[in-house]
């Protein structure tokens, strides 16, 4: 079993769900080169939801090869992904990642909620209103 499953929800939604289990760092680096592989095949910008919810904490190793991977592919997560949501239903672990994210700015614009419904109203709603209807403009 895989530590997380890819699911492409439509031309510009990538959904990640974890399984609840602890990756070993080969695990952890497999997820990572296929968070990679999915960036690049991306034509168009797109929004990625990781679904935490049953996902282990993980441990501070991979934590911080997780952080230099942002810092790695920086440039590729900024030109692919509009937005990066969070589902996660522990309110205690919401806490812990916004934290985190004072400390170690994300690349682009985030958004941590605790349900999927949740993220799904953001995705529809950002589509809304950044999406321009060009049809009777001159």
């Amino acid at each position: 079993m895989d530590y997380a499953r890819f699911e492409k929800l439509s031309k510009n939604l990538l959904e990640i769900k974890f399984n609840g289990f602890q990756p070993s760092i080969e695990e952890f680096e497999k997820y990572l080169m296929i968070l990679k592989k999915h960036y690049e095949e991306y034509e168009e910008s797109f929004i990625t939801i990781f679904n935490t919810n049953e996902t282990k904490y993980l441990n501070s190793k991979m934590r911080n090869r997780q952080a230099e991977w942002i810092k790695e592919n920086e440039n590729l997560i900024k030109n692919k992904c509009l937005l990066s949501i969070y589902v996660i239903n522990n309110p205690i672990i919401r806490f812990i990642l916004e934290a985190i994210f004072l400390v170690q700015r994300s690349p682009i614009p985030y958004q941590v909620v605790g349900t999927k419904k949740q993220a799904l109203d953001i995705v529809e709603n950002f589509f809304d209103l950044t999406s321009i209807n060009i049809e009777g403009v001159k």
